[in-house]
Order: C-alpha cells, then sequence, then structure tokens
C-alpha cells in the first residue's frame, strides 16, 4: 500500500508541474489548420 501512495504523490506532483499548451487553430478557405498542418478541410470532415 506505501508503493502505491508513493507512486500517486509522485504522480500528482508530476502532473503539477506539466504545463499543457494548446496550439492555435487557424481556420482559412473552409480548411482548419494547426501549426501550418491541415487538418480539415471542406471535403473531409
Amino acid at each position: 500500500m506505501n508503493k502505491i501512495k508513493k507512486e500517486l504523490k509522485e504522480f500528482l506532483e508530476y502532473k503539477s508541474n506539466y504545463k499543457f499548451l494548446q496550439k492555435d487553430l487557424i481556420q482559412k478557405d473552409e480548411c482548419i489548420y494547426c501549426d501550418n498542418e491541415l487538418l480539415q478541410d471542406k471535403e473531409r470532415k
């Protein structure tokens, strides 16, 4: 049981230090791009 508590504590510390970066989605000509990569176009929704 102590091992589980230790792993949970380590995970929670890791999670609190982790920062999620949201990249911007750019919509242009009915297409959606993220980081200059095509994600969705009007033919393939």
